[in-house]
Order: C-alpha cells, then structure tokens, then sequence
C-alpha cells in the first residue's frame, strides 16, 4: 500500500524458517485481516465486518 496515511514496514508476525510446510514458509497474516483494515481503517465502515471470525486490523493507517 501507498499514501502518506499508510504506515510503513512490515505488518504481522515473520514467518519461521523452522516450520515449513510442504518445504514453503507458512503464513502468519490472514489476507482477510488487509481487507479488514482497508474496510474499517481507511474506509470508517465501524460494523462488525470478518470480526465475527476472530479477525483483527492490521493498523496500516496512521490516525
């Protein structure tokens, strides 16, 4: 993402190179949780959209 709201550098955990699998680095962010974030961060949208699934925001937007 790019704008001046948008904070930099990496969001969500690292990924460990000691738990693969299938030999491919498992992922630790859910790609819901960007949606998440554009919907409430950036759009204002304060329903309870994917939190029902335990998702949280990001936080990608600076205040």
């Amino acid at each position: 993402m790019l704008g001046g709201k948008v904070k930099g550098g990496a969001h969500g955990a690292y990924p460990s190179l000691a738990k693969l699998e299938d030999d491919d680095l498992a992922f630790t962010t859910d790609f819901r949780q960007l949606y998440l974030s554009l919907v409430q961060e950036w759009w204002g949208y304060g329903g309870d959209f994917l939190t029902v699934k335990g998702l949280k925001p990001l936080g990608l937007i600076k205040a």
